[in-house]
C-alpha cells in the first residue's frame, strides 16, 4: 500500500498545477461588452490601409492601449487608431499599457473621424 500512494500523488498533483495555470490565465483576462467570437484577425496596419475592403465588416484586431486626453487608442508598431465602444458598454480608465483583443468594425464618423468600435473587448495588464 505504501507504494501506491506515491505514485497517486504525482498525477494529483500535475493535475492541480495545470487546473491552477489555466485559472491564472483566466483571471488575468479583463473582459468588457460582449465575449469576443472568434472573428478573424485582421493586423491594424492592413485594416487602416485597405480601409474601404473592411468598410462594414466585424474583425478582431489586438495591440497595445495608450492613453490619450479623452480616449483610449489602440496601438500596433506604427498603426494606431482610437478605440471606442458601441455604447452598450464602457472602458475603465488605466487601461494604458494593457493587451487589448477587441472585435467590432471601423467606422469613419463625420465629425470624430476614423475610428474602431468595439462590441467586445478583452483587456489582460
Amino acid at each position: 500500500m505504501t507504494r501506491v500512494r506515491p505514485l497517486l500523488r504525482r498525477p494529483l498533483r500535475a493535475a492541480a498545477a495545470v487546473f491552477l495555470a489555466s485559472t491564472s490565465v483566466w483571471a488575468a483576462a479583463e473582459l468588457y461588452g460582449k465575449p469576443l467570437r472568434g472573428l478573424t484577425r485582421v493586423p491594424l496596419a492592413t485594416l487602416l490601409a485597405e480601409e474601404a475592403r473592411y468598410a462594414g465588416k466585424a474583425v478582431r484586431v489586438s495591440g497595445t492601449a495608450a492613453a490619450e486626453p479623452g480616449a483610449v487608442v489602440l496601438k500596433d508598431g506604427d498603426a494606431a487608431v482610437p478605440l471606442r465602444t458601441d455604447g452598450t458598454f464602457s472602458l475603465p480608465e488605466g487601461l494604458a499599457g494593457g493587451a487589448v483583443t477587441a472585435e467590432g468594425k471601423l467606422q469613419r464618423g463625420e465629425k470624430d473621424g476614423l475610428a474602431f468600435v468595439a462590441t467586445g473587448v478583452e483587456v489582460q495588464r
